[in-house]
């Protein structure tokens, strides 16, 4: 397997200021990162 990454995409048209974007950015990231750890705890442990 590749190297394993972790892409976030952010909508611009929704008008959230710089701080909520970087909170909303850090859950999903966060939720992504433990989705994987549960469902494919061996992709995790490569990233």
């Amino acid at each position: 397997m590749g190297d394993i990454k972790q892409v976030i995409v952010v909508r611009t048209d929704l008008d959230m200021g710089k701080g909520k974007i970087a909170a909303q950015v850090g859950h999903a990231c966060v939720l992504g990162a433990e989705h994987v750890r549960k469902s494919h705890p061996e992709w995790y442990e490569q990233w």
